[in-house]
């Protein structure tokens, strides 16, 4: 067994101070806003903001790579989290000293480092765990490419070449690609976010036209005390509501072009992105169905 510290970077200050000025703002204007659901959705972003962005803090600051006996190992958040590449999975490896450019799909990175999945002119698809670009090691497998920044590069590189012709290669079928109007993980979101949409837009209708809304005004804008900031009258109230719906079936569609146009790269990255409608839309509905039921 061999052990490798990853090489002293740029990657975790430039997350920290990123991360400290995202929240900060967040939270800054949300205390400002004196608009319940619109605070709510501001701490919300600075909750998943500090998750996302630590989660890569802590990969940028607890790293080490681990030659074992049948495989390499990428030990993170000082062994909570372990990714195992097998020697005998391995096609290529490559070393590379220049900048990193490509496409950004998941992950936190800049020209020098990396960290999440990546895109890389000239290399492919990558899962990245790169402190220092002039230090960057690849290693290709059948599924993915990973990015590796150990200290002792030249060292790690020669021991890996003995393992991987120690071993024998397997032989792996590409496996046929499945539409992504056919994936499961990528039509649920897809389908369940449709149907949040069309009760979103629905609804208000449904009970305007029936005579269900009882009362002359309703809120647009409450407190955390659901007490009423603004009224309106009744259709303004279904105006504004529809509005917020055709908000968020545009942020639907403009990821589900997104979606298509990443699944190239990685598909595993569309089905993330499909979540990000299915969020919006639901916290609107819920809100939507909460000032209906208390003020109707």
């Amino acid at each position: 067994m061999f052990c490798y510290n990853k090489e002293k970077g740029i990657g975790t200050i430039y997350i920290l101070v990123l991360t400290v000025v995202m929240v900060g703002i967040l939270i800054t204007v949300g205390k400002i806003s004196d608009d319940f659901i619109m605070t709510n959705y501001l701490y919300i972003a600075a909750v998943i903001v500090f998750i996302y962005q630590g989660y890569y803090f802590g990969v940028s600051t607890k790293m080490e790579y681990i030659l074992r006996e049948e495989y390499l190992e990428i030990k993170l958040f000082g062994g909570l989290k372990k990714v195992k590449i097998n020697y005998n999975k391995i096609i290529e490896i490559r070393a590379d000293n220049s900048f990193i450019k490509g496409i950004h799909l998941l992950g936190v990175g800049k020209r020098n480092f990396a960290f999440g999945r990546f895109y890389i002119n000239k290399i492919g698809t990558c899962r990245m765990f790169v402190t220092n670009n002039e230090k960057a090691l690849y290693i290709k497998t059948p599924d993915v490419i990973f990015g590796i920044s150990p200290e002792k590069l030249e060292d790690l590189k020669a021991k890996l070449l003995v393992k991987i012709n120690s071993v024998e290669t397997i032989d792996y079928t590409q496996r046929k690609a499945i539409p992504l109007h056919k994936d499961k993980y990528f039509i649920v979101p897809f389908l369940t976010n449709s149907l949040l949409l069309f009760i979103n837009f629905s609804l208000p209708l449904y009970l305007y036209y029936s005579g269900k809304l009882k009362v002359e005004k309703m809120p647009v804008t409450i407190n955390e005390q659901f007490y009423p900031i603004k009224w309106v009258s009744t259709p303004q109230f279904l105006q504004s509501q529809l509005l917020k719906g055709v908000f968020a079936m545009l942020i639907f569609f403009c990821i589900y072009y997104v979606s298509h146009i990443y699944a190239k790269y990685d598909k595993k990255t569309s089905y993330w992105y499909m979540y990000i409608p299915l969020v919006i839309t639901g916290s609107l509905l819920f809100f939507q169905i909460i000032i209906l039921k208390n003020f109707n």
